[in-house]
């Protein structure tokens, strides 16, 4: 599925509404993706969903704040304190700035602002920059200079387990020692921020007395020994850049000189977003 643009805007008057549709007509003319106008969602599954997937795989973020309500913080005063904007398209804007600062993810932002909104929540930390309004002509003729100037595309993340066997050494006892490691390369458009990478290795091969911290004992039997790496297994947890590599899974493992390996490798990835990949290794 091609990549869009997540258009956050007010829906509560047919002026916001067709403001909303506005901007997504101009999405459509002046990127080569298509808008996602969200809809506000009533329940946890329509959240999940749509909403939090849209923002997700968004490769770009318009945010409209209109004008919500007037807070008094001390009724006795009589005064209103500040003007507050649509709790949607403010916690849509945490969401992107977590997209964007925890996951270190690209994401355009182009974000609109009614004149008299305060400033609250995670509006005070981000670096939004919004654009003071009055009317909705105001917003459409700013953004279509904005995404005239975006350098947004429909790549995708995209990446491929490449198993690697080298001969080792041989120990004190005759075995001998091969390395096998797992190299996660990215071969999209786009940095991979998570992923999950499980390997079956034969059991047979392995020292039963060595710990393996990516063990998954539940998964693993007398057989198979089943393993696990994510993203929080490696240091620092920078996103892999497109056309960069990263070993994420390495291991020595026995053997006699004399014996087969009836047994194979399996390995498994899976990106958010992308179909998983399966590849079967045979060791050597």
């Amino acid at each position: 599925m091609p990549r869009r643009i997540f258009i956050s805007c007010g829906q509560r008057t047919d002026e916001e509404r067709n403001l909303g549709a506005a901007v997504a007509e101009l999405v459509k003319s002046k990127t080569q993706l298509s808008p996602y106008f969200a809809e506000e969602q009533s329940s946890l599954a329509g959240l999940t969903t749509h909403i939090f997937n849209a923002l997700n795989d968004a490769a770009g973020f318009i945010a409209i704040l209109h004008r919500r309500g007037s807070v008094m913080f001390g009724p006795e005063s009589g005064r209103i304190d500040l003007i507050r904007a649509s709790v949607w398209v403010e916690q849509e804007i945490a969401i992107a700035a977590f997209i964007q600062q925890s996951l270190g993810r690209p994401l355009p932002v182009a974000a609109y602002i009614e004149e008299g909104i305060a400033l609250e929540g995670v509006r005070q930390y981000v670096l939004l920059h919004p654009k003071p309004f009055r009317s909705c002509q105001d917003v459409l003729e700013d953004l279509e200079i904005v995404l005239s100037s975006w350098q947004v595309t429909g790549g995708e993340a995209g990446g491929e387990v490449v198993p690697v066997q080298r001969e080792w050494a041989k120990n004190w006892q005759g075995y001998r020692y091969d390395e096998f490691s797992v190299t996660l390369r990215n071969k999209g458009e786009e940095p991979v921020s998570k992923y999950v990478v499980e390997i079956e290795f034969p059991r047979d091969l392995l020292e039963s007395s060595t710990h393996y911290t990516a063990l998954v004992p539940d998964r693993s039997d007398d057989a198979i020994a089943f393993f696990r790496t994510t993203e929080e297994h490696q240091r620092g947890r920078t996103p892999i850049q497109p056309g960069d590599s990263l070993k994420v899974f390495g291991t020595e493992f026995k053997r006699f000189e004399t014996e087969a390996f009836p047994k194979p490798v399996v390995l498994r990835l899976r990106i958010p977003g992308l179909p998983a990949q399966e590849r079967i290794f045979q060791l050597v």
